[in-house]
C-alpha cells in the first residue's frame, strides 16, 4: 500500500500492480506493457500542499520508448507546477503545448481528474481519452458524460494534433462508497485468437458481475477477464486501470 503524502507525485511509465491511499480515498493500479518494462501508458497521483485534493492523470501514448519517457517527464512537471491548482485541465494543455512545440510524433490521449475532499467535487478533463466509469454506492458501472465543450472542434483533442487545442473540466459530486475506473485502451482492445476484442460492453459486465467485491479483488478480476479473453495470444498493446473508491468525505 502506497500512502500519498502532502506534495507528492507518484507515479511514471513502468509495469505496476500495487495499492495506494489518499485522505478521503484508497485506489488500486495495474499497468503493464506489451514489450517490456516501459510502455506507452503514462499513470500519476499527486496530493496537493495541503492535502485536500488529489489529482490523477493517465495517458496513452503512440510508440513506444525515449518519446514515452518524455511524455512522461511533461506530465510530472505540470503536476508538480500545478498541485494547488483548482484548473486540472491546464495540465493537459501545458503537455500539449510541449509536444506540439517539440514535433515529437508521440499523439496522447489522456484524462486529468481532480478529488477534492472537503467539496466532494470531482473536476474531469479529457484529451481524447476513453470516457472514465462510475459506480455509485454500490450501483451499476456506467459511463461518467462530460459536458459538453459547446461545440468547439478543438476542444478535447488527443494531445500533440493543435496547439491552441482547448481542454474543458466537469464536475461531478461524488461521495463516500462511490468508485471510479479509468483505463486505457490497450484493456477494451485486447484480442483472442479469433480477432474479437475485449470490448467495453466485456468490461462492464466483468465490473457489474462484481461491483460489491473489495476494491483490490474488482481491479484484477477484470484483469483476469481480459486474461481469460485473449487466452495464450500475447497482448498487442500497453494497458493500464485505475480504480478507486471513495471513503471518507471531509
Amino acid at each position: 500500500m502506497h500512502e500519498l503524502q502532502c506534495g507528492e507525485i507518484w507515479g511514471g511509465n513502468v509495469w505496476i500492480r500495487e495499492a495506494f491511499s489518499s485522505p478521503g480515498l484508497s485506489g488500486v493500479i495495474a499497468s503493464s506493457s506489451s514489450d517490456g518494462e516501459c510502455g506507452g501508458d503514462v499513470y500519476y497521483l499527486s496530493q496537493c500542499d495541503a492535502g485536500h485534493v488529489t489529482r490523477f492523470a493517465v495517458a496513452d501514448v503512440v510508440g513506444h520508448g525515449e518519446a514515452v519517457c518524455q511524455v512522461s517527464d511533461w506530465f510530472y512537471d505540470s503536476l508538480k507546477a500545478r498541485m494547488n491548482s483548482q484548473n486540472g485541465q491546464e495540465v493537459l494543455e501545458d503537455v500539449n503545448r510541449v509536444v506540439c512545440a517539440r514535433g515529437i510524433r508521440a499523439m496522447t490521449t489522456s484524462v486529468v481528474a481532480s478529488y477534492y475532499r472537503e467539496s466532494g467535487d470531482l473536476t474531469v478533463s479529457s484529451a481524447g481519452h476513453p470516457p472514465m466509469l462510475i459506480s455509485r454506492s454500490g450501483g451499476q458501472w456506467q459511463e461518467l458524460i462530460q459536458n459538453p465543450a459547446n461545440g468547439n472542434p478543438k476542444s478535447g483533442l488527443p494531445l500533440g494534433i493543435d496547439p491552441v487545442a482547448s481542454y474543458t473540466q466537469s464536475v461531478e459530486h461524488i461521495g463516500p462508497g462511490d468508485r471510479l475506473f479509468v483505463y486505457t485502451d490497450g484493456l477494451i482492445e485486447s484480442r483472442n485468437t479469433d480477432g474479437q476484442q475485449f470490448s467495453r460492453s466485456r468490461l462492464l459486465a466483468a465490473l457489474n458481475e462484481l461491483r460489491d467485491a473489495p476494491l483490490s479483488l474488482l481491479a484484477f478480476a477484470v484483469l483476469d477477464a481480459v486474461r481469460n479473453h485473449v487466452g495464450r495470444r500475447r497482448p498487442q498493446d500497453d494497458s493500464t486501470l485505475l480504480c478507486i473508491e471513495i471513503t471518507s468525505a471531509f
